[in-house]
């Protein structure tokens, strides 16, 4: 990444973290109106459908169009990409509409398979917010398109701002409209803000995009991208596949086990997207760029800062959690019914899924490698070996270790699969060598090891409250760690000054 771009990982990165507060204040004022009642049940199941039918087909779009689009605006011509992404939206708008209009003649049947023990009258209500609800569906859709197509012109900072648009709508009609309407004004606000999402995407996508509507259904790009839909909708949905075999492991366990599960999975999530959410995003767009120009020696290069990069911030990562995992659950959870069982039992459980954070982040940047390279089967492949440990592992590792060896399963199939696909890379391509990232991982262990090392000595001597000590760690312990690596020279640090301080002073 070069200083443009480290500058919009950084502004990214921010707009990410402002969307998580206006999403918990979207969830605070349905709160405020409604409560805990019949008419937010009905809600939550009319938006939960149409995202549990069509997201992970949403999903699949992007890292699909990416590499397609690429390839063909570097080796044939702008014009040839975009037939391609018009023929994409026109195939996607006509699919669409059809599975629209047949869900909504069967709503009711729909809603009683996804929420079959609700009473008649609020079943009745979930049907009507559904109604309104399912055309959200192309939107969702048609945004993966065009996001797909700015990251590619390297456009970042615009797309991530689009997903505003949906919280703050149904804050707004919620608040102006709920006198009237009831819940209704929310699923109201879910389709004003996917129109307006669109509606800002379009504006900024119409220089690279000019719409005409065509059905080609031959046209060979077409065709690679229906090829490439179910397996990247399976290496996709690993981490959602891994969670239900978890679950139903867990609800043979005892009471208590899969709402533990969740919480720890939650703050190991959030974390983590954090940290890497904004790089993944930039980056894809840049290996499949190398990969049109079949130019493997700057694809390998591209790899080895990511992974660099990825090492840098999440192991510090990884071992914060480590020291800090119960003052983290304390303050995330600790109150009302969430007593002091309920965080010793989280809390080792959040120590156990943070130490898979960096072999799932080194899969998700792996498996992008592969899709520039128009290779879809080998992370397929890679993810049903992943699934068949974890299965394993799942059936085995909580008879010694309790619920803790669900996650612990989780961990450890993350990294045989990163491990995996990271080996198959190197030996399928000469020219990706991973020496550089290894290098880099050994030397940032000692940063690493003084910072935890300080933080645990931190909490020895000193008598603060959790969020204290969290804050206290958290703060203290990253000025160690940055001084350490500034002092090593670590490679990943320097590079990530350089660009962050070039992207700021650079007109």
């Amino acid at each position: 990444m070069g200083g443009k771009l480290a500058k919009q990982s950084i502004f990214v990165t921010i707009i990410l973290f402002i969307g998580y507060i206006i999403s918990f204040v979207k969830e605070t004022v349905v709160a405020n109106y409604f409560g805990v009642s019949a008419e937010v049940d009905a809600y939550t199941v009319a938006i939960t459908i149409p995202v549990n039918l069509f997201a992970i087909i949403a999903l699949a779009i992007q890292p699909i169009v990416i590499p397609i689009y690429s390839n063909l605006r570097i080796n044939r011509s702008e014009e040839q990409a975009n037939a391609y992404i018009c023929s994409l939206i026109s195939i996607i708008g006509a699919i669409s509409f059809a599975f629209i209009v047949l869900f909504e003649i069967l709503a009711s049947p729909i809603a009683y398979l996804f929420a079959p023990g609700l009473e008649q009258e609020t079943h009745q209500l979930v049907v009507s917010l559904l109604r309104i609800t399912l055309p959200t569906v192309f939107f969702t859709l048609l945004d993966r398109v065009l996001v797909g197509v700015m990251n590619v012109h390297k456009q970042f900072v615009l797309p991530s701002l689009s997903v505003y648009f949906l919280n703050l709508s149904v804050i707004v009609m919620i608040v102006f409209l709920h006198s009237a309407y009831g819940i209704t004004a929310a699923c109201f606000g879910q389709v004003v803000g996917a129109v307006l999402q669109i509606l800002f995407l379009a504006f900024f996508a119409r220089k690279y995009i000019h719409f005409s509507f065509r059905l080609n259904f031959r046209d060979e790009s077409i065709k690679e991208t229906g090829r490439n839909v179910i397996p990247v909708i399976w290496s996709t949905s690993v981490a959602e596949l891994d969670a239900i075999i978890n679950r139903a492991v867990a609800s043979f366990l005892f009471v208590g086990a899969i709402s533990s599960l969740g919480y720890a999975t939650k703050v190991n999530t959030v974390l983590m997207t954090f940290f890497t959410s904004a790089i993944a995003t930039i980056v894809y767009p840049l290996y499949a760029e190398a990969s049109a120009k079949n130019d493997l020696a700057q694809l390998n290069s591209r790899v080895n800062t990511t992974l660099s990069i990825y090492a840098f911030l999440l192991l510090p990562l990884v071992f914060g959690i480590l020291c800090l995992k119960r003052e983290l659950i304390i303050v995330a959870f600790a109150r009302g019914a969430f007593d002091a069982d309920a965080v010793d039992l989280t809390q080792s459980l959040l120590g156990c899924y943070c130490l898979g954070i960096l072999f799932l982040a080194f899969r998700e940047t792996i498996t992008k490698v592969y899709y520039a390279l128009h290779d879809t089967m080998t992370p397929a492949k890679n993810t049903t070996f992943g699934l068949i440990i974890n299965i394993v592992l799942n059936l085995t590792l909580p008879f010694f270790l309790g619920v803790q060896g669900l996650a612990l399963a989780t961990s450890i199939s993350a990294a045989f699969m990163a491990i995996g696909l990271l080996y198959q890379l190197t030996q399928k391509y000469d020219e990706i060598n991973l020496g550089m990232t290894m290098k880099e991982i050994a030397k940032m262990m000692l940063p690493v090891a003084v910072m935890a090392l300080f933080i645990m000595v931190l909490k020895l001597i000193t008598d603060f409250s959790p969020i204290v000590t969290l804050l206290a760690g958290f703060v203290s312990g990253s000025i160690i760690y940055i001084l350490v690596s500034y002092l090593l020279k670590i490679n990943a640090f320097m590079y990530l000054m350089s660009s962050v301080f070039k992207g700021i002073i650079k007109k």
